[in-house]
Formats: structure tokens, sequence, C-alpha cells
């Protein structure tokens, strides 16, 4: 036994100097308080709000009411945060159950993470995570950020928190101009960022507001109101001693175009024969199509349904093999 942990350890802290670890905990936020009876992001371990400007939001499909927490869809019921319909739009996460949103810039909240170690003095880390807006969005805007530090840093005074907002530097983040408003995919952002030595924590959100920039999206009601999902964030070291590279997994599923006015492509492979299962915002299911195991790429068709937002699902008996979101608009030209 004292063998086996001793291997376990090593192999730890040898993948730990590798610089191939995310040293973010809990980065796609699974990690969660059972059942939580709200919507804080307090709820998902190891987050936490370092302002009491803005309250971020956990989405987590156990709401209020939902005695045995085992609603992986969560369609059907809106509050103010947990439920993926909410009253900023509807979202499903980019991986598993769970993620996070906030409101910028008017609410300007942010999120914050002690990480698994802290950062090698001059050495390169690449920064990443997936972003989502939502359809209640008056407009989306370009700088959302990292800001890394050696201690935590919090300020819960109302009459101070703007300036501590504004007294954040931006590290790492999305690119100027590059305006976030994909309502439908989740969105990659990545950067890089040459360390200090001895950072342990980092704030995320809209940091740089001195310098950000807006894109309206509803020219009829126009502000600055903006809401984001976040899921998967990573923060990893690129040129420290490395043994191995670990590729990234393909991602088997592919649907397009989405939106679309009826016409859908969909390619995958799978290894067994599967269904694509069609829900609207009810719950209800409206499509079932069968796929054949192997590699497939076909096509199918939702001209004789209403206009609105469905979840689509793939499963292989009662393996679920993959979930997302689609958007049927009247509005798309193809």
């Amino acid at each position: 036994m004292k063998t086996r942990l001793f291997t376990f350890c090593l192999l730890f802290f040898s993948l730990l100097s590798s610089g191939q670890v995310n040293l973010v905990r809990n980065p796609s936020f699974e990690d969660t308080i059972r059942c939580p009876s709200d919507s804080t992001i307090t709820k998902a371990r190891y987050w936490y709000n370092p302002s009491i400007c803005g309250s971020p939001d956990y989405f987590y499909p156990t709401m209020i009411g939902n005695l045995d927490c085992v609603d992986m869809l969560a369609v059907g019921n809106s509050w103010g945060g947990g439920s993926y319909l909410n009253n900023w739009g509807f979202q499903l996460p980019h991986t598993g159950i769970a993620y996070a949103g906030f409101g910028v810039p008017e609410a300007a909240e942010l999120i914050a993470n002690h990480m698994l170690d802290s950062m090698q003095a001059g050495k390169k880390y690449e920064v990443s995570f997936y972003t989502s807006l939502g359809e209640a969005s008056r407009s989306g805007l370009d700088m959302i950020s990292f800001c890394f530090m050696q201690d935590s840093v919090v300020d819960y005074n109302q009459n101070t928190c703007w300036f501590f907002i504004d007294s954040l530097q931006a590290h790492a983040g999305n690119k100027p101009y590059n305006y976030l408003i994909d309502t439908v995919r989740w969105r990659l952002v990545t950067d890089t960022f040459t360390a200090q030595g001895g950072e342990e924590y980092f704030v995320f959100g809209g940091i740089d507001t001195l310098n950000d920039h807006y894109y309206l999206v509803d020219s009829i009601f126009p502000s600055r109101a903006a809401y984001y999902y976040f899921d998967d964030f990573d923060v990893h070291c690129i040129d420290c001693e490395q043994d191995t590279v670990i590729s990234p997994p393909i991602r088997p599923f592919l649907l397009y175009p989405n939106p679309s006015s009826g016409q859908y492509f969909l390619e995958c492979t799978v290894l067994a024969p599967s269904v694509v299962e069609i829900f609207n915002m009810l719950g209800q299911k409206v499509e079932t199509i069968p796929i054949s195991e192997g590699e497939n790429r076909f096509s199918f068709n939702l001209t004789t349904h209403a206009a609105g937002v469905y979840v689509w699902r793939v499963r292989s008996g009662n393996e679920q093999l993959h979930t997302g979101k689609l958007v049927l608009s009247n509005d798309v030209s193809q």
C-alpha cells in the first residue's frame, strides 16, 4: 500500500512540474455542494465572489423544489439562476452538467479561484475558457480577462468595490474588438501570460473597464447590458519542463448550420446503433432520428416545428453520448 501511494504521489508531482496539469481547481464547476439551495458561485467548490458589487451565478440542474436533484435538462423551469433555462436565456454546459455566469459591465461581476500551485517566474502559461452570450443580452463586449495575483484579494465594501474592480490589471484574456456575441455555440478564448512568480490566485471578469468595447446586438432596446455563461477554464504552463504532450480529444459530433431555418446536417462516429432525439423547451420529445454504427453524415428537417430553441441529444441504449442546443429560426436563409 505504501509503495502504491508513493508511486501515485511521485506521478502527481511529476505531472505538476511538467506543466501539463490544469492549475484551475474545479475548472468545469462539476464539484458542487449537493443539491444547492441557491445559485451563487460559492456553491461550486474552490470558486468565490471577490466583490460585493455583483453576485455571479452557478448553473446546475438542481432547483428548489426538485427533490431528487437529477433533472439533467432542467427545462420548463425558470428562476434567477441555477437552471439551464434562466432569465438570460437557455444554454447547456459545454461539458459535464454545470457552468458559471455573470453580468458585465453594468453589474461588474467577477469570479475567483485559488489554483492548485503557484506559477513559476518567467514561465509562459496558456489560459483558456469557453463562453456563450445569453440571448437576452443587449450587447456583447470584448475585454473579459484574467488577473493573476499572489494573494487572495476581496472587497466587500459597497462604497469601494467599484474602485477595487478598476484597480485590477488584466493579464490575459479575450482580444480587443473580438466581440463575443455567439448565443448558440460555446466559443473558446485562449491567450498566454508570462508569470512574475508566485501567483496562486486569479480574478476573472470584465476587468479592463477603461479599454473595453461593445457591440450592440439589440437595436430596439440598446444598452450595454450583457450576460455571459462560462465553462471549462484552463491554466497550464507551456514552457516548463515537459515529459509528454497530451493531445486534446477529438469531439465526435458536429451539427450545422446552427441556427437553421429547418435543415440540419450531423457528422458523427458511433460505436453502436444510436438515435438523435429532439426536445422542445417543455421537455417533450418531438423527433427521433436513427444513426447507424460507424461514421455518419446525414441531414434531418425540422421545418414542420415552431421556431425556437430545442435540445438535441444522441443516445445509444441507456448511454447518453452527447447533448447540445439547437436553434430553429425563420430568419435564417440557407
